[in-house]
């Protein structure tokens, strides 16, 4: 059961650590229900519920998850606790809210948990190797969610990049799956296709440079960071960008941006310099710009003949309708993906012993929601509405007498962990805050809790979830928003002023404001090292 916040009562060294050896050993006679079977864990980074079609098929075409949802049971109302990828991981594997982990933004490090196992600890100590493949920079094995696992594949930049393909991860999944098929084996396979660039791998909108007239190469506008060695002659170069983006036809609207854009040059050189020319307009501190179709740029070389270093990351730009359209796509590449994986699991033998559980860490705003300027605000960690926070839950476990349907009952991040144990015939771990969804009564909750944080959130805020009535706080504007979920589904009517008095609304906030009292005056300082900051920069998570 989801619990409110509350403090632990201090225990000493000497009760946590028999708590923990509890949590890890079961007696010997458990021992003799677990079941040999699989276990993989697949979560979908920024992937919202209604954009996969067992949910909603106005928006997608998602034949593979689908079928699997026709076999095994689909959550309608699952939630996250958090739309920032590092925190809302960890709340899966420890059944623990990220604030009571004291993980709040993605850089951050989980730090050993006395209290509670990792799910994955609690499977490798029943004999199941485990593994896990992750398509983020933000879930690398030096942030903490790599205990338990013998083996953590996820290395940045990848080819470049901080983030790989469905089908770079499954390159990868594939020959583990072969070695380890005689295994029990605890899997989780991280996908995250649909988060910013919004690039398919079908999609190829590129960048050709020329410096001086001579082609350096073509360059991908996926968020790739390149490094690229320049011959400068003494004085002044023209660097020419030619922007192919198909989803622009006017050539002078802005194509392509950078995040970065960077000189370094050899120790005791001039200083070489750049500045914009036509067609290119410079960021804030000079370090981003934008281009139309056609851009130029001066270099400015104060001495003699030298060789320097342009580290550059492009992007394609997009208007609010093609990001919906490309986030689409990306989701319907990841599910054909997938499908292969499907396919392997079952080439292998391996479908009728293995349970699967789908689960998103967050949505994703594709303009439904206003920021600056009344602009569209598409992405996620600033905002708590409801297509930032609701995510799919897919459970299919192996076996003719599994469960299937859908379920509407409200469910969490929280209860991943007790139901992948209960799959394993694993009982449940005390600490952990979540419920097994495959039991035959799912508990009744009374409240999620759920938030988001600066540095990486614009602002602090908070919700409450008490389905079906949803209020969100800004502690720093004091402003609060309350949506009734079975009436606005799309949280569009903001119903706090006529129904603040009511005595309903009136426990829901206090309750809430309590939850937020206690979060603030627990939370450390936030810090990261330089190479986090500059992965952190790449993915566009900070500026």
């Amino acid at each position: 059961m989801i619990r409110m916040l509350s403090k632990i009562p201090k225990t000493t060294a000497v009760a946590v650590a028999i708590a923990l050896a509890a949590a890890l050993l079961c007696v010997p006679s458990c021992k003799k229900s677990i079941r040999s079977h699989n276990i993989i864990l697949i979560t979908l980074d920024t992937q919202r519920a209604d954009h996969l079609s067992c949910y909603d098929p106005s928006h997608t075409s998602t034949p593979n998850l689908d079928a699997l949802a026709e076999s095994g049971l689909l959550f309608e109302n699952c939630y996250s606790l958090i739309p920032i990828t590092l925190p809302a991981h960890a709340a899966i594997f420890y059944s623990r809210q990220p604030h009571d982990l004291h993980v709040y933004n993605n850089g951050e490090t989980l730090k050993e948990q006395s209290r509670s196992p990792s799910v994955v600890e609690i499977f490798r100590k029943w004999g199941y190797k485990t593994a896990a493949f992750v398509s983020m920079g933000v879930l690398e094995a030096r942030y903490g969610l790599d205990r338990g696992f013998e083996e953590y594949f996820g290395n940045f930049p990848h080819n470049g990049r901080f983030y790989s393909t469905a089908e770079e991860v499954n390159s990868t999944v594939f020959p583990w799956l072969e070695q380890n098929r005689d295994r029990n084996i605890f899997l989780w396979l991280h996908y995250s296709d649909p988060h910013a660039p919004y690039h398919p791998p079908t999609h190829q909108s590129r960048v050709a440079i020329s410096l001086n007239g001579g082609k350096l190469g073509d360059y991908a506008l996926n968020g790739t960071v390149y490094a690229v060695e320049l011959d400068l002659r003494s004085g002044s170069n023209t660097m020419d960008l030619n922007i192919d983006n198909p989803r622009r036809t006017d050539p002078d609207r802005r194509h392509s941006k950078f995040r970065e854009f960077e000189l370094s040059q050899p120790e005791g050189a001039q200083n070489v310099t750049w500045e914009p020319g036509e067609g290119c307009l410079e960021g804030p501190e000079g370090a981003l710009f934008s281009c139309t179709q056609r851009a130029h740029l001066l270099l400015n070389n104060p001495g003699a003949a030298t060789r320097v270093i342009l580290t550059f990351q492009p992007i394609h730009t997009l208007l609010p309708e093609q990001r919906r359209k490309l986030y689409r796509e990306e989701v319907e590449y990841m599910d054909g993906q997938l499908g292969r994986l499907f396919e392997k699991i079952a080439d292998l033998g391996l479908d009728a012993k293995t349970h699967i559980l789908v689960v998103g860490d967050h949505g994703e705003g594709l303009g439904e929601h206003l920021r600056h300027l009344d602009r569209p605000h598409f992405g996620h960690i600033h905002y708590l509405h409801d297509i930032y926070m609701r995510v799919p839950l897919i459970i299919r476990a192996a076996g003719s007498e599994a469960r299937k349907g859908r379920i509407k009952a409200p469910v969490s991040l929280l209860d991943v962990a007790p139901t992948l144990l209960s799959l394993a015939g694993i009982r449940p771990v005390r600490q952990y805050q979540g419920a097994n969804l495959i039991a035959p009564e799912i508990p009744v909750r009374r409240d999620i809790i759920q938030a988001t944080y600066k540095p990486e959130a614009e602002k602090n805020r908070f919700a409450i979830l008490s389905y079906p009535m949803h209020l969100l706080f800004s502690p720093e504007d004091q402003t609060y928003e309350l949506f009734d979920l079975e009436s606005d589904p799309t949280e569009m009517t903001n119903i706090y002023p006529e129904k603040s008095g009511d005595e309903s609304v009136r426990q829901l906030r206090l309750r809430l404001e309590a939850a937020t009292r206690e979060i603030i005056m627990n939370r450390p300082a936030y810090k990261v090292d330089d190479k986090t900051k500059k992965m952190l920069r790449a993915l566009g998570y900070i500026k």
